[in-house]
């Protein structure tokens, strides 16, 4: 595992690979209870997991909610939150 991290870490804070050998990235966001993920917030992962990176697991981690609209897009194949 690489922990990135900060200014130009393109979207992904950690990166590594599984146990089945498939890359995986993870981006954390530390937010306040009452702020929520959003839709941008989840397609901009997204988008910097599968293109920039090109992860096969991508895991979103937060400690605030996900709007409805953030999941949906999360439900896609590869792609988790917690």
């Amino acid at each position: 595992m690489t922990v990135q991290g900060g200014h130009g870490d393109w979207g992904i804070d950690v990166s590594g690979l599984t146990a089945g050998g498939r890359r995986l990235v993870v981006q954390c966001k530390r937010f306040a209870p009452y702020l929520n993920i959003t839709s941008p917030d989840m397609q901009k992962f997204v988008g910097a997991a599968k293109v920039l990176h090109t992860a096969e697991v991508a895991l979103f981690v937060a400690t605030c909610p996900f709007t409805a609209e953030a999941l949906s897009i999360a439900g896609s194949p590869g792609v988790g939150t917690a």
